[in-house]
């Protein structure tokens, strides 16, 4: 049957996804490690910067936000290319359609739901000390953020997480990226 929460569960976990971004700044090596990045030549200045801002980040978890049609896919393929300098990426999204569909067409051919990596051991053990990156992020529920931050803590992974700015909100409670922006807990690329 139907599960509703308390409001003091859904706050409890509103405050541990802002606790785990707030705990997580400036806490890390440069994601794209240390090396200057090459960047795509065709990347416009915004998204040169969307890029370089990811490339320098030092926290647990930060933000990718663009609107549709801003060349999100380019930037995200260039950033991507950036981190991978230093790390591997593992790409993620909350529905099939977006993780097997179009995020491998992106060139992330292993991506896959945010589900699978939720509860596929073997997949946890790979992304130790690597990074995962949450396409759709807005999509995400509280509860299903605050799963994935605990994961990526036991397993010392960093976190981008990628999203529309005007992305509708997602359907189980809590907006988890639209929280994270609202209290300034992470920092974003736009």
């Amino acid at each position: 049957g139907q599960r509703y929460a308390t409001t003091k569960e859904v706050q409890r976990e509103e405050l541990a996804i802002l606790d785990y971004a707030r705990d997580g700044k400036g806490k890390y090596r440069k994601l794209g490690g240390v090396k200057e990045p090459i960047l795509d030549e065709s990347l416009s200045a915004e998204q040169r910067a969307a890029a370089l801002t990811i490339h320098n980040s030092r926290d647990a978890v930060i933000g990718l936000i663009g609107r549709a049609g801003t060349g999100k896919t380019r930037t995200t393929q260039a950033t991507a290319k950036v981190i991978e300098g230093g790390k591997k990426v593992f790409a993620f999204a909350p529905s099939a359609k977006a993780s097997r569909g179009v995020l491998r067409v992106e060139g992330f051919k292993d991506a896959d739901t945010v589900e699978k990596l939720l509860t596929d051991a073997e997949l946890q053990h790979n992304i130790h000390g690597q990074v995962l990156w949450i396409d759709e992020a807005g999509l995400l529920s509280t509860p299903d953020l605050k799963r994935v931050f605990d994961l990526a803590k036991r397993q010392d992974a960093r976190i981008v997480l990628s999203g529309d700015s005007a992305q509708h909100s997602s359907v189980k409670r809590g907006d988890a990226l639209r929280i994270l922006r609202r209290y300034d807990a992470m920092q974003c690329a736009e």
